[in-house]
């Protein structure tokens, strides 16, 4: 009885938790992690099953339509009538005959993948639709909580909009209180932490820092500090002064194109593998389910590595160092 009741639960909690959860633990990644876990116990359980909920409708148009346009057999053990048979047998606390169950149990274990799957995709699909240019300009309701990113990473409209320039990477002067005197520091900003909690700024580091070293006439020297990275505590700053360095946009179009088109080939092969796990016989070659699912995951592993060599190829000036404060995420 108590095995029963443990299955029942794990069931309904593998359907309308966990792809709520892999979504909202995708949408805040980076420097968002820290939200995953603001708001009270109630307030983010809601928001997990209404996450699952939309995963679930999501995957069952995707389900729907590549039945319809593949006209192949798809998860033939996956029905109305199957689904319905389940629930109410773990309404009963009860199990599936061992014959009965053996039948469906691999068809489900692929869409269960499949829809933990689409809950990741659609997480990270999620982050950066949220961080474009248009959702900042247009749509700022759907602004993270962590606003030292947006001033930091150079993500405001001061930042974004010049024509014909792209933002690089942000410049900070920081004055802070050290031994009851105030002194001040330069540096490219590279990495910061937020509070967890109020969002309040923690630390900053900053790459190339340099120290002001004022004169009796006013006038001022930059002393450079040896060491990579240079350490700040919020405790100990007065005040940020933030410039965004900005670049002329250099890339040929001809390069975009090119890119373009293999995106759009990573994709549709992206996609191919994805469905191979949903769509019987897919794949030329008669294989094993465990061997289709090695198949698809080594070719995607294969195709992303491509991706990232002609992604240094083409765009080679994205992978110089003093280009690297532009491409945080």
């Amino acid at each position: 009885m108590e095995f029963n009741i443990a299955l029942h639960t794990i069931f309904y909690i593998s359907i309308f938790i966990v792809p709520g959860i892999l979504l909202r633990r995708c949408y805040f990644s980076g420097e968002f992690k820290k939200e995953f876990s603001h708001g009270n116990l109630m307030e983010r359980f809601m928001w997990t099953v209404i996450c699952s909920v939309f995963v679930l409708f999501l995957s069952s148009v995707f389900f729907y339509f590549l039945r319809l346009v593949s006209g192949k057999k798809l998860l033939e053990a996956v029905s109305y009538g199957t689904i319905k048979e389940i629930f109410e047998l773990l309404s009963e606390n009860d199990l599936p005959e061992t014959v009965r169950f053996f039948e469906i149990y691999k068809d489900f274990l692929v869409l269960i993948i499949g829809i933990y799957f689409v809950s990741i995709l659609l997480g990270f699909l999620g982050k950066r639709i949220a961080l474009s240019n248009l959702f900042l300009n247009y749509l700022p309701v759907f602004k993270f909580k962590n606003y030292w990113y947006y001033f930091l990473r150079g993500k405001l409209k001061s930042a974004i909009n010049e024509k014909g320039k792209q933002y690089w990477y942000t410049e900070a002067d920081v004055l802070i209180q050290q031994d009851d005197k105030t002194k001040m520091y330069s540096g490219r900003v590279s990495d910061y932490y937020v509070n967890s909690t109020c969002n309040q700024l923690e630390t900053i580091f900053l790459e190339d820092a340099k120290r002001y070293k004022f004169k009796e006439d006013g006038t001022y020297d930059l002393v450079q500090i040896p060491g990579d990275v240079f350490y700040i505590p919020f405790n100990k700053i007065l005040n940020i002064n933030l410039s965004y360095v900005k670049k002329e946009k250099s890339i040929p179009w001809i390069r975009k194109a090119f890119w373009w088109v293999n995106e759009s080939f990573y994709t549709l092969i992206f996609l191919f593998l994805f469905s191979s796990l949903w769509v019987e016989d897919l794949l030329p070659l008669n294989l094993p389910f465990y061997l289709i699912v090695f198949f698809s995951l080594n070719g995607w592993i294969i195709i992303s590595l491509i991706r990232s060599i002609l992604r240094k190829l083409i765009f080679p000036n994205l992978y110089k160092k003093e280009s690297l404060a532009t491409y945080f995420i």
